[in-house]
């Protein structure tokens, strides 16, 4: 039952309209980050807005990959004295949410990832990660428990 649940979102139709919603707002965003974009090459060069843009990317992948190495070192280090590291799990959801924002090209998207990361919205991404994926995250536990 476990792989077919999944597939039961296609028969739900409160999960399909969610599914539309999240949609609809990822093309409201990209299409303000475009707007955005107009105007910042109207004020510079095209060379400069895209070096930015890919640079802020670079920085942000290497910042990311230090905040959640860091983190699972942790983590993996309660799970095997046999705890259940909620709050570390809860901070590396947070982490993941707000740097899946900063990985995306746009300023919008960099300014939510920021306000993510830098923020008490960390924790609060973090317990609605959780609270979606908590089963799955405790199954991973006791496997990585057992091994």
């Amino acid at each position: 039952m476990i792989t077919e649940r999944p597939l039961l979102g296609l028969f739900d139709r409160a999960a399909i309209y969610r599914l539309f919603l999240i949609v609809l707002a990822v093309s409201l965003l990209f299409i303000a980050e475009i707007s955005l974009y107009a105007r910042a090459f109207s004020l510079f060069s095209l060379d400069l807005v895209l070096a930015v843009t890919a640079g802020t990317g670079f920085l942000a992948f290497f910042w990311l990959v230090l905040m959640v190495r860091r983190l699972l070192k942790r983590i993996l280090k309660e799970i095997q004295t046999g705890v259940f590291p909620e709050q570390l799990i809860v901070r590396l959801l947070g982490v993941i949410s707000g740097g899946l924002l900063l990985l995306l090209p746009g300023f919008i998207t960099d300014f939510l990832g920021l306000v993510i990361l830098l923020s008490f919205l960390k924790r609060l991404a973090g317990r609605i990660l959780l609270a979606v994926y908590g089963e799955r995250i405790k199954g991973a536990y006791e496997y990585l428990k057992l091994s």
